[in-house]
């Protein structure tokens, strides 16, 4: 098995086989899931042989790898939340030029 074959990203710890194409002959739903099994398998030795061929350390747990940074930009699950729009404090604050400060404690004698 090449590894070369395979994307490898082990900043998010995962893989893929961009020319991959499941063939036209699976006709039946245990046949899809069989292949996609198999195939799911070979990316994970992959993964699994290209983080035992990363430098080690040893810790009291085992051996510690640094994984390196990720080269595969992940999409957030949701959409960038809206700016809410300003109280109406926050608009007379503004209009009159009220900054916010802190309130010092006061020291009695």
């Amino acid at each position: 098995m090449e590894q070369s074959q395979y994307e490898i990203d082990l900043g998010n710890l995962m893989a893929f086989d961009p020319h991959h194409q499941y063939p036209s002959s699976l006709t039946s739903r245990e046949e899809l899931v069989k292949e996609a099994l198999e195939q799911g398998t070979k990316l994970v030795q992959a993964v699994a042989d290209a983080l035992f061929n990363l430098p080690s350390t040893e810790d009291r747990d085992g051996p510690m790898v640094k994984l390196p940074a990720p080269t595969t930009r992940l999409p957030r699950e949701k959409p960038l939340p809206k700016p809410r729009p300003p109280t109406k404090w926050e608009l007379f604050a503004e209009k009159k030029g009220i900054k916010k400060r802190k309130q010092d404690k006061l020291a009695f004698d």
